[in-house]
Formats: structure tokens, sequence, C-alpha cells
């Protein structure tokens, strides 16, 4: 009999009384709402801390192509430089062996190069939003606590006036 629900949400049911039959369906029926609404909860968390770093990573990605293009491109536009773009094919024509573009790819990461330019870059503007989003959201929590102090102080004015009004009331009673 413990082992009933199991079964019964794998679809084996064997209840004899009508009184057990509808416990077990009542017990199915709430575990998979549970279960469900379990599984939406752990999604809008997980979107939500998916969302909180999308600007940053936005902001990331955009740099990273902006640097890329201003590096690739030419500051000529296409119609006007193929004067250019074919002097540099022709100047270039055979002249990069294997060895010449393995060893152009290594310096690329190491001190100083390319890559690595990129990498420190990339890791300067995420330092840098991790700050603001910081700053941000301990001014954020510092409005909330201040929120809820003045909420606080309010309810206390209120529940004085109240006591006010009461003490008014019962005079004006007593005088009347």
């Amino acid at each position: 009999m413990v082992l009933m629900p199991i079964w019964a949400m794998m679809g084996y049911y064997d209840v004899d009384n009508k009184v057990s039959q509808a416990m077990l369906w009542l017990y199915i029926v709430v575990s998979n709402v549970v279960l469900v609404n379990l599984l939406i909860a752990m999604m809008g968390d997980t979107y939500a801390r998916v969302k909180e770093n999308s600007d940053a990573e936005w902001k990331i990605g955009r740099l990273r192509s902006l640097m890329e293009a201003t590096r690739q491109m030419h500051p000529v536009p296409p119609p006007f430089n193929l004067p250019l773009t074919l002097f540099h094919i022709i100047r270039n024509c055979g002249q990069q062996d294997k060895n010449v573009v393995a060893q152009q790819e290594a310096k690329q990461w190491e001190v100083g190069g390319y890559l690595w330019d990129l990498k420190r870059e990339k890791d300067r503007v995420a330092r840098d939003l991790l700050k603001k989003l910081t700053k941000q959201r301990a001014s954020d929590d510092a409005a909330e606590v201040r929120a809820e102090a003045t909420e606080t102080r309010i309810k206390g004015i209120e529940s004085r006036v109240e006591l006010i009004i009461d003490k008014l009331n019962a005079l004006t009673k007593f005088i009347c």
C-alpha cells in the first residue's frame, strides 16, 4: 500500500474501495501540480539569473565584434579599395608559408598579442560592468531598507494618531 502512489503515477491502479481511489487520485493530481510549479519556479529563477548578465554579455560581444571589424576592415570603402586590395594580393601572393602563419597565430596569444589584448579588454569591461552592477544593487538595497524604515515609522505614527483619536472620543463622551 505504501508504494501504491508510485505505481499509480506510472498508470497501474489496483484499488478496491472508493475512498482509497479518491485519495489516490487526489494525491496524483496534487503531486503533479506541485512538481510542475516547482519546475516553473526553477526555470523562472534560471531565466532571471541569465537576464541579469545579459546586458554585460551583449556589451562584451558588441565590443568584440567592433574590435574585430576595425582590425579586419580597410578604411577605404569597398568600391574604391579594389586597387589597394589587388596590390596587397599580388604583393603577398605565395609569401606566407604555413610556419609563418603558425608563428603569427602563436604570437597572438603572447603577452601584448592581439588576442591577449582582446582578452584583457574584455576582462576590464566585465570588471567595470560588475562593479557598476554591484553599486547599483547596493543602492537599490539601501533604498529598500530606507523605504521599509519609513513605512515602519508611518505605521507607528498612524497607531499614535489612532490612540489620540480614541482618547479624544472618550474625552468628548465624558464631557457630553
